[in-house]
């Protein structure tokens, strides 16, 4: 089940990211990053 949700949260993601405006890509992230296991601190990043 997560590998599937991982598989379609991830589906052309870089083509996403780039046609995106850069206020709809932290929505981007936040979908792939809820799904991963182990996320990690990425919106301590931005």
């Amino acid at each position: 089940m997560a590998n599937a949700e991982l598989s379609n949260a991830l589906r052309d993601f870089p083509n996403r990211v780039i046609n995106v405006g850069m206020e709809e890509r932290p929505a981007l992230f936040a979908n792939v990053s809820a799904v991963l296991t182990n996320p990690g601190c990425w919106m301590s990043k931005l």
